[in-house]
């Protein structure tokens, strides 16, 4: 019986959905959005040489890239890599999509008091950023990462940020960060080791955007900090997901009233 009783457990201390598979949803997230990148430079350059001719084509191998080939590239690569993420994910870890606390992803409800919670911690990360930004003001002609360069493009490239911030990055990024692999990770190694490597992790791959600008880097750091305490603390990525967009969203509205410097 005893015997038994140890088998068992040691089933249960060897999770099927760990961080090996993990680490494998990882290298499929970063394979995907490089080969999304590359088909999202192809369809560009078809659209080019349809509306201005081949040697427009030709012409973009030295030129710099323009707001709206970096916006299909993005985009097409945000698409691919999301689909082919969730839908592997969703393969790997199905009994563990609704399982609350911290060994499940945790796409549950929270509680009502945690839209609250949600809204005035976002609020307060977007006043941190905007007394973080005045004091460190970004330098726009340093600002090359793909969202800056988007920034700089007309109504659709903008349309396709504002979709960037407010629908890829509060439901995608929580999903993929603090839900599945949050989930895998700490499965195999614990809840700080877990929550450590997640942090690192997404900090590290926004580092297109915040090379340019490092006290964003703290941000992010900072962001990812806080949506990873809230979804332990209400055993949910729901409260994770409503801050990270409440952050994002007031950050936009700063920024188109001027509250956000430049030099």
């Amino acid at each position: 019986m005893n015997t038994e009783i140890t088998m068992n457990e040691m089933l249960v201390e060897k999770p099927r959905f760990g961080a090996w598979k993990g680490i494998a949803l990882v290298a499929i997230l970063l394979v995907s959005q490089l080969v999304g990148s590359i088909i999202g430079g192809i369809v560009y350059a078809f659209y080019v040489a349809a509306t201005q001719g081949q040697e427009a084509v030709q012409a973009l191998a030295g030129a710099e890239p323009t707001p709206a080939m970096v916006a299909v590239i993005a985009l097409t690569s945000a698409l691919i890599s999301a689909a082919l993420f969730v839908w592997i994910s969703i393969w790997w870890a199905r009994p563990l999509l609704r399982e609350r606390g911290s060994q499940g992803v945790a796409l549950t409800t929270a509680p009502n008091r945690m839209i609250g919670v949600a809204l005035v911690a976002g609020l307060m990360m977007c006043i941190l950023a905007v007394v973080t930004m005045n004091i460190w003001p970004a330098n726009l002609e340093t600002l090359d990462g793909p969202l800056a360069t988007m920034g700089r493009g007309g109504f659709w490239v903008q349309f396709a940020l504002v979709l960037f911030a407010l629908v890829y990055a509060p439901f995608i990024e929580e999903y993929i960060f603090r839900g599945v692999l949050f989930a895998a990770f700490r499965r195999s190694w614990g809840i700080w080791p877990a929550g450590i490597v997640i942090t690192l992790l997404f900090t590290a791959l926004h580092a297109a955007d915040k090379l340019d600008y490092l006290p964003g880097f703290a941000l992010v750091f900072l962001l990812s900090i806080v949506t990873l305490v809230l979804r332990l603390r209400y055993q949910s990525l729901l409260p994770a997901i409503t801050m990270h967009f409440v952050y994002n969203l007031s950050v936009l509205l700063a920024e188109a009233i001027a509250l956000v410097p430049t030099v």
